[in-house]
């Protein structure tokens, strides 16, 4: 299954992916939040040191700070021009393994919080959505937690994705069997206004 990145991301498109994240973290500094939002959530949800699939890695910036952290982080990504990003990064712990595959395809071993942040679910689109809640499904330990955050108008997505309701997630995961859990407007844990959505599942008992 191929996202609608592969379409809508020529080299160019990719080549300033990291500048453009970069000036968007620069407003939210200058807001004075934190730039690391989706890792601290992701850390402030792990009452240990734990196992994450970053799914839609993209250049690694989440997946880079999870391992600062301590954790242990697989990046999986179909585009292998983002992935040879994310391994050119230089730090001094242990890096994430990073796989260039199918995010519905990859099969590694269970985890404890599968994340899936940078708009991935809208890139992945309604019709496909389904097949990719199911594939989390396969990767969550029992008591895990399904991590995700996109926007949800134009302003938020890349150029020429389309909006998705967040009913079309919800939809998704509670056919693939996950319940909601929690719901944000940002990752820093701000009530939901409309045009953000973070939300937390897990596997329904």
């Amino acid at each position: 299954m191929s996202t609608r990145w592969l379409h809508l991301a020529d080299d160019d498109h990719v080549a300033g992916y990291d500048r453009r994240t970069e000036a968007h973290l620069a407003e939210v500094a200058a807001a004075g939040r934190s730039v690391h939002g989706e890792a601290d959530l992701v850390d402030g949800l792990l009452d240990r040191q734990g196992d994450v699939l970053d799914l839609g890695c993209g250049t690694g910036r989440v997946a880079w700070r999870l391992a600062e952290l301590g954790h242990r982080v697989v990046g999986v990504d179909l585009d292998p021009r983002m992935l040879g990003s994310a391994r050119a990064r230089d730090a001094e712990v242990a890096p994430p393994t990073w796989v260039t595959d199918d995010l519905t395809a990859y099969r590694g071993e269970p985890v404890d919080v599968v994340l899936l942040a940078g708009n991935v679910v809208p890139l992945v689109g309604s019709d496909h959505l389904q097949v990719l809640t199911r594939a989390v499904v396969h990767h969550l330990r029992p008591g895990a937690l399904l991590v995700s955050g996109f926007g949800l108008d134009e302003e938020h997505l890349p150029d020429g994705c389309p909006v998705m309701p967040l009913t079309d997630l919800d939809r998704a995961c509670d056919a693939s069997g996950l319940q909601l859990l929690a719901r944000w407007g940002t990752w820093h844990g701000e009530p939901l206004t409309g045009d953000y959505a973070v939300s937390v599942h897990t596997l329904s008992r």
